[in-house]
Parts: C-alpha cells; structure tokens; sequence
C-alpha cells in the first residue's frame, strides 16, 4: 500500500491517497473511491476516513480521503461555503484524470462516498458535477455512483446544529431538489431511529432520485445511532457504546456488490 497526501491550498484542504501497490493480477487502471467524512462540517471525523478507505482498499478499489476545510465555531453554514467545496470535488476529479497513470486510477471508474455532512457535500457535487465540469473541462468528471452514508439532504429536515444554520440562506441547497438526468446512481442507507440526522433525509433522497428515473439502491436498518461508519470494531470508540453493529455493518457487502454491478457495464 502507498499513502501519499497531497495539499491543495487553493482550498484550505488535501487529499490522502491510500493506493494499492503492486497486487500480482490486478489491471493497470484501477477504480478508486473518494470519501467525503463527516462532522457537521465542524470537523472531519477520523472514524469515517482512513477505517472506510482500509475497507475499500480490502476489496480491489484505491481510495481517496478528503480533509476538506471546516468551519470554526462562530462561522455559520453559508452558500460560499458550499460551493467551495463543491469545486474541491470537481478539482480532486481533475486530479485524478490528470494523474491517473501516476495513480493507476480510472478516471471512468471513481465512485463518490459521503457519511452524514460529507454526504451532504457528496449529494451536492451528484447535483452540479455536470454544471462545474464545463468550467474546469473535465472529461470525467462524473462519478460512477454515489455511496451516501446517513446523508444529510435538507437542512431543515434535521440538522444538530441550528445555530449554524440560516434556512432561508440555505433552502437552495436541499440536494433532493437538485436532482436532475444527470444525477449518478446512488446507494444510500441509513438507520431509521438516526436521532441527530433523521431517515427523512434519505427519503427524501429517494424520492428524488424515483422521480427522474435515477437508478438507486437504498436500505434502512431498524436502530443504530448516528455516524456508525462501518459499524464494525474497525471503526469504534471503545469508549462509545453503539458503534458496533452487526446488522448494519452489511451496508459494506451491499455497497461493493452495487459497485461491481456498475463496473461490469
């Protein structure tokens, strides 16, 4: 395994590359998935980067985690804010295409994760890669698929954090609403009793994506608290009860069996 970070200051952020090395059998170009973590974009939570990307890594794809830049805790949510992060993603696609010999990723085969907030950074990038594409002349700029984690959609369907937030400011970026043809296919999941980011986030979601024909694959589990990850003792707190949850933890299997089918088209 190789694992390389790369700044990006013209956005306060870098990337972390975790890249397979030399696996005997493996083809030249392989997928790779980009992970977006959550932390109410506060903070990025170390629980939902290098523990998923390990995962992914386990299964044939390099992974990719983004340190994008957070707030501090008097600046509040705004539509800069948003949609600088939005040209981060469609940077790091531009990266990738551009080094993708260097990197051995292909760039037609890069799938874009997010857990909670990260997943509202996720979705928002599925909604506007198309608009952002023609401003940095990208030819892939799209991802394969979406791989939302307990997402954040709409901020007034349930956000921890209400100070940070002017709803009214914000109402543009429900990423449900943004849906359009040019949407990804998605896999999203989350628990139904989530108490800090409710299932209705993901509903709504799904809604969206059912309206314009996107194709999707979703699951709700019965309980799990929020930020579960993997769910797996790979990614725990020990001293946090909750974090390992068998049934949940099936999301993984899910997601790589939804991955290939992608692949294999």
């Amino acid at each position: 395994m190789l694992l390389q970070t790369i700044d990006l200051p013209d956005f306060g952020a870098n990337i972390e590359l975790y890249l397979r090395n030399n696996v005997s059998g493996e083809r030249d170009l392989l997928p790779a998935v980009v992970i977006c973590p959550g932390g109410g974009y506060r903070m990025v939570a170390d629980r939902e980067s290098e523990p998923i990307a390990l995962a992914f890594m386990a299964h044939g794809y390099h992974a990719i985690v983004v340190n994008y830049p957070v707030l501090t805790d008097s600046s509040k949510i705004s539509p800069d804010y948003l949609d600088k992060n939005t040209r981060l993603l469609a940077e790091i696609f531009k990266q990738i295409e551009d080094k993708q010999n260097d990197w051995k990723i292909d760039p037609a085969a890069v799938f874009l994760l997010g857990c909670s907030a990260g997943g509202h950074m996720a979705s928002l990038y599925a909604g506007h890669w198309h608009k952002v594409a023609k401003t940095q002349h990208l030819s892939h700029s799209k991802p394969l698929g979406s791989l939302l984690c307990y997402p954040v959609i709409g901020f007034d369907y349930g956000w921890p954090d209400t100070d940070a937030l002017d709803y009214q400011t914000l109402k543009d970026y429900d990423t449900a609403a943004l849906i359009n043809e040019e949407t990804p296919d998605t896999f999203i999941w989350h628990t139904a009793n989530d108490g800090s980011v409710p299932v209705l986030n993901t509903l709504k979601y799904c809604e969206g994506l059912a309206n314009y024909q996107i194709p999707f694959e979703s699951h709700l589990f019965e309980s799990g608290r929020h930020g579960l990850s993997l769910a797996t003792r790979a990614s725990a707190e020990s001293k946090k009860a909750g974090h390992v949850n068998p049934p949940v933890a099936q999301w993984l299997e899910l997601c790589v069996d939804w991955m290939e089918r992608r692949l294999e088209n």
